[in-house]
């Protein structure tokens, strides 16, 4: 009597199994997350306001990963030097081998930035205040006031989610350096919560957005 050996999982069962598993851990990081809102703006509310006049350029530089700015640089950089040579060798030999990084870096973070602001028009909720103590109930803006505006609503981070998928994408480029790229990303998020524009969920919802965009770009786009 044969016993049959175990079959792998096929690929879009293993896809959607961990597509189960990082949402997830989104919506349990998430509830965690909105517990700590309260206590962190408190704290933060209490603090010393020459401590945070000390701290606000650091704040600044943190805060610049989220930005336009930074990442255009970046770009440029990774493609100044993925077409090194390709004057001797050709463009389309040089893709081939090094791939489009540059190209894919910046549609990770354009999308997590549109994908943001879409979750921002349709969850539509509020960002916590920076003068005075919160009180522990979310405000939301209703469907009819500022319909297609997100100035003013915080779930989730722009710039946490353009940080975050930016810097989870140069993870998989270049795996040795995921510390560096994950701490300062984490340091953008830190910045939002700290200057009090957002609460901790709205950065942890960024981060999972992040994540998300950086592994579609990354998986949909193999041939780069």
């Amino acid at each position: 009597m044969t016993v049959a050996s175990e079959q792998p999982l096929r690929p879009w069962r293993r896809h959607l199994l961990w597509v189960g598993i990082f949402v997830a851990v989104t919506l349990l990081g998430f509830w965690g997350a909105c517990l700590l809102d309260g206590p962190v703006h408190k704290a933060l509310h209490n603090w010393n306001h020459q401590q945070k006049v000390f701290t606000l350029r650091r704040e600044a530089l943190c805060r610049a990963v989220g930005g336009p700015s930074v990442w255009i640089v970046v770009v440029v950089m990774m493609i100044l030097i993925d077409t090194r040579g390709v004057g001797k060798r050709g463009l389309k030999a040089l893709i081939k081998e090094r791939g489009c990084r540059g190209p894919m870096v910046i549609l990770a973070t354009v999308l997590g930035l549109c994908l943001s602001i879409a979750g921002k028009l349709l969850i539509r909720r509020m960002r916590p205040p920076r003068e005075g103590l919160w009180e522990g109930a979310y405000m939301w803006r209703p469907w009819g006031d500022k319909t297609f505006d997100a100035g003013g609503l915080g779930l989730p981070s722009e710039e946490a989610a353009v940080a975050f998928a930016g810097m989870f994408l140069l993870c998989r480029m270049y795996p040795r350096a995921t510390p560096v790229f994950l701490a300062l990303a984490a340091a953008c998020a830190f910045a939002r919560v700290f200057s009090r524009v957002h609460f901790v969920s709205d950065v942890w919802a960024a981060a999972a957005l992040g994540w998300a965009t950086a592994w579609l770009v990354w998986n949909l786009l193999p041939s780069w």
